[in-house]
C-alpha cells in the first residue's frame, strides 16, 4: 500500500510478483482501504495501471462504502481510472471468451473422434449370398489419417464369405 501511495512504481511489480511472498493487491488496511484506494487518492495513475494489471479489484469498498475511484485526486484522474477499469474488465472478458472457445473446439474434436464407425444393413438374401449395404465414416477416418475404409468380404452374420 505504501508503494502505491508514495509512487514507488518500480517496487510495485516486484512486490506483486515475488515468487514466495507476493503481495495481494486486494488486502485492506484497518479502514478497508486497498492499494487502489491509496494510489487513487495520491493521484498515482501509473500505480493504478500496475495494480489493476496484477489483479486488484476496483470494486472493493472500504468501511465507509467508498470504492477506490471515489478517492481520485482530480476529475481527470477519476476519468482515467474509470477508463482503466473498463480496459481491464474488457481484457478479462476477452480472456474468458477465448478460453470458452478453446474448450468448445476441444469438445468438438472429441465428438468428431467418437463418430468413427460403420453400420451394416442387410437388405435381402439372394441364393445364399447376402447383399450388404454398408455405410461408414470413411471421410472422417481419411481426415484422421486412418484411411481404412469399409471392410469387405463379410456376410450379414459377421463371418467371412
Amino acid at each position: 500500500m505504501l508503494a502505491s501511495k508514495h509512487g514507488l512504481l518500480p517496487l510495485l511489480p516486484l512486490l506483486l510478483t515475488h515468487p514466495t511472498h507476493a503481495a495481494d493487491p486486494n488486502t485492506p488496511d484497518h479502514e478497508g482501504n486497498t492499494a487502489l484506494h491509496y494510489a487513487s487518492a495520491a493521484g498515482e495513475l501509473k500505480a493504478l495501471r500496475v495494480l489493476l494489471s496484477h489483479g486488484a479489484d476496483p470494486g472493493i469498498r472500504n468501511v465507509y462504502q467508498w470504492p477506490p475511484v471515489a478517492y481520485s485526486a482530480t476529475v481527470a484522474a477519476e476519468q482515467y481510472f474509470a477508463t482503466l477499469i473498463k480496459e481491464v474488465e474488457q481484457r478479462r472478458m476477452d480472456a474468458v471468451m477465448a478460453q470458452q472457445q478453446q474448450v468448445r473446439r476441444e469438445r468438438e474434436r472429441e465428438r468428431q473422434g467418437k463418430r468413427v464407425g460403420a453400420v451394416r444393413l442387410v437388405t435381402e438374401r439372394d441364393e445364399g449370398e447376402a447383399i450388404v449395404i454398408e455405410a461408414a465414416a470413411v471421410e472422417l477416418e481419411a481426415q484422421m489419417g486412418r484411411g481404412r475404409g469399409v471392410q469387405e468380404g463379410y456376410d450379414a452374420d459377421g463371418g467371412e464369405e
